[in-house]
């Protein structure tokens, strides 16, 4: 976090909708087509809604192995994604 603090690097929470390459920048549209960002580079990350699905089958595993779980109930994977 770092780069965000030194004004290299823009974290953002939204929702784009379409994106549009010209000149050498993207520009990374709303619903109502507004720019929400121009840029050159753009990195994403995609997430899921924190309720869990596949409760019932996902619980007893969960329980069986001792899994290690995040807030959202989900178990914990590793770096190699185990």
């Amino acid at each position: 976090m770092n780069q965000v603090k030194q004004g290299l690097l823009r974290v953002m929470d939204v929702e784009v909708i379409s994106a549009v390459w010209r000149d050498g920048h993207i520009s990374l549209r709303d619903k109502n087509e507004k720019v929400i960002q121009q840029t050159g580079t753009i990195l994403l990350a995609t997430g899921f809604k924190s309720s869990m699905l596949g409760k019932d089958w996902l619980t007893p595993v969960i329980q069986s192995h001792g899994l290690r779980c995040a807030e959202c109930g989900y178990p914990i994977v590793s770096q190699s994604l185990q």
